[in-house]
């Protein structure tokens, strides 16, 4: 029998993600098929999940992870996390669907598949067995407890994202139109719970409209690796508290938030330039796109991330809008990001703040 030991108790994020309709899909799909196709599934939700939560197992048709309060300093990008995970699964159960070939059962019902997200904040025990850390105690119950819930039989959703009060208030954000309702477990009591239909996110999603500033038609583009995942970088270019860390000269602050939380039509505010920047799209990790405006002065910005081997590569757009030439708009726009905005300059203390904080990381590791 191996040693076990206990960490003590620690308290942060658990995160469960279900596959709905799992157990008739592998009743009665072929075992080869069905076996490559939930590999497909899992593969997909820890390309997402592992570079900011800790996979505790993969328990037949689930994953079971968890994260410290330290790992989401904004907890939102949490949220944002389970929506670019669903989003990634609904692509590719659609591309699979289009260009199926294959008559076996398997094949067939992978479109009867979807994804429930369950996530919970609280106290657990990390017990260490064989080298192998996994969360424990009354909150990771309570957890798998919520994957048997009244959710589908009240709304019909098979895709959807459940999130108990204490989660919700400890990623302090406040999303609009959810499904609000207590489950009652024995030994556990009564639980508030806030659900999201994922299907509609989808939907909105894939149709809402592309705001992409092209290079060729940007004034100026930047181009910077760094040494982070895109989720991780992400925050550092979107949350108002960590840009005040490295944009040299910003003071920036959260101003809109129309939908309950950072989205297209949210704004923010630069106290020190007076500039309100309007989100124009917003695909978490991939880009966004913002108009930046202090009168007489607009411009457009998008910046897109790429994973790299050892990172993540960013292009970064911009273009000054207005009824000037191009040949004035042009340079007046590279001297504003050079000279006014101190953007290349910034993108350097960006840099320098990453490569310390994996540094001071791989130390403690």
């Amino acid at each position: 029998m191996q040693e076990e030991k206990n960490s003590g108790i620690a308290g942060g994020y658990l995160v469960l993600v279900d596959i709905s309709g799992f157990t008739s899909f592998v009743a009665e799909a072929e075992l080869d098929h069905s076996r490559v196709i939930l590999g497909d599934i899992f593969k997909v939700i820890l390309a997402r999940f592992s570079p900011r939560l800790q996979i505790a197992e993969i328990e037949g048709d689930a994953v079971f992870a968890y994260a410290s309060d330290k790992q989401f300093p904004r907890g939102e990008t949490l949220l944002e996390i389970i929506e670019a995970t669903y989003f990634d699964f609904r692509d590719k159960q659609q591309s699979a669907q289009r260009m199926a070939t294959c008559t076996c059962k398997g094949c067939k019902m992978i479109g009867q598949l979807d994804l429930k997200f369950i996530t919970h904040y609280g106290d657990f025990i990390l017990q260490d067995v064989a080298g192998k850390a996994k969360p424990l105690g009354t909150s990771v119950n309570l957890l798998h407890r919520l994957s048997k819930n009244q959710v589908s039989g009240a709304t019909g959703w098979h895709g959807y994202a459940l999130f108990t009060a204490a989660s919700l208030h400890r990623m302090d954000v406040h999303p609009l139109n959810v499904h609000a309702q207590t489950e009652t477990y024995e030994h556990l009591g009564a639980v508030e719970t806030f659900s999201m239909n994922l299907d509609d996110r989808y939907r909105e999603f894939t149709s809402d409209r592309h705001a992409i500033l092209a290079e060729e038609e940007a004034h100026i583009v930047l181009r910077r690796e760094f040494p982070v995942s895109p989720s991780e970088l992400w925050e550092w270019l979107n949350d108002p508290e960590k840009r005040l860390l490295w944009m040299v000269g910003s003071d920036w602050h959260a101003l809109d938030r129309p939908q309950g939380r950072t989205s297209q039509g949210a704004s923010n505010h630069c106290a020190n330039s007076d500039f309100v920047e309007n989100i124009l799209d917003w695909r978490p990790f991939s880009y966004y796109t913002v108009d930046l405006i202090r009168k007489p002065i607009r411009a457009t910005v998008t910046a897109m991330l790429e994973p790299v081997e050892n990172g993540t590569r960013v292009s970064w757009r911009a273009r000054l809008n207005g009824f000037l030439p191009q040949w004035l708009l042009r340079p007046l726009c590279k001297l504003l990001i050079a000279k006014g905005a101190r953007t290349p300059e910034s993108f350097n203390v960006l840099t320098r703040i990453l490569r310390e904080e994996k540094s001071v990381n791989e130390v403690a590791a």
